[in-house]
């Protein structure tokens, strides 16, 4: 199963390159927020198998994440529809995030070309 999202993520990061320009850090500081976008699904979508958790999933703890997390959540929840995405966009663009907006954006139209193609 750990290949299978290593090559996953492998693939959507040769994806989304094209649109980046630029290389060391930022490659990977993109490496690492689209793994964050990752755990942010997973922890969305285990949130009714870990309700009454600590840890568990609630739209409370997004006001207090900093920007690049929080870009990661926006991130996740638009993926997934999920009802908090709106609210999530408005406290990332308050917290002065705007500027992960565009990849975002692409991210999220990535996922939803390759779900068209059935991926």
């Amino acid at each position: 199963m750990h290949n299978y999202f290593e090559r996953r993520l492998e693939r959507l990061e040769r994806e989304l390159a094209y649109s980046y320009a630029g290389g060391g850090s930022g490659d990977d500081r993109r490496r690492e927020f689209i793994i964050g976008v990752l755990d942010a699904l997973r922890h969305v979508r285990r949130a009714v198998l870990d309700e009454g958790r600590t840890d568990a999933y609630t739209a409370a703890i997004l006001e207090n994440l900093p920007p690049f997390e929080l870009g990661q959540y926006v991130c996740a929840l638009t993926i997934l529809s999920h009802p908090d995405g709106d609210g999530a966009r408005r406290l990332l663009l308050d917290s002065g995030g705007g500027g992960f907006m565009p990849f975002i954006e692409n991210i999220v139209s990535h996922h939803l070309k390759a779900q068209s193609r059935g991926f």
